[in-house]
């Protein structure tokens, strides 16, 4: 809870203009992140012999990251949010593509 707190107070407290981020949904976008982080590789390393599960866990971590961007706006700038949104978007899209 005190972690939470430490970084939303921090967020709040930082103005960069159009990258002003909204300091109660930087915590938890970047917990998601580090998770996605740690996740996409360790899903290469250890599902290299079932390609179809590596592939489905790669899409779902993306489509998880794309879902929080949407609900989640990270900037204060609407149109620093479509800048994030649209690169997580190519980031499933790229992932997509390369399974077919």
């Amino acid at each position: 809870r005190q972690w939470r707190s430490n970084a939303t107070q921090r967020r709040s407290n930082l103005d960069l203009g159009p990258l002003s981020e909204v300091a109660a949904n930087s915590f938890y976008l970047a917990i998601l992140e580090t998770f996605s982080q740690v996740l996409i590789p360790g899903f290469s390393i250890m599902l290299t012999h079932k390609p179809d599960w590596h592939l489905a866990l790669l899409i779902l971590t993306h489509f998880v990251l794309v879902l929080s961007a949407l609900c989640l706006p990270l900037y204060a700038a609407r149109s620093m949010n479509a800048i994030f949104i649209g690169v997580k978007i190519v980031g499933l899209w790229v992932t997509v593509c390369a399974g077919m």
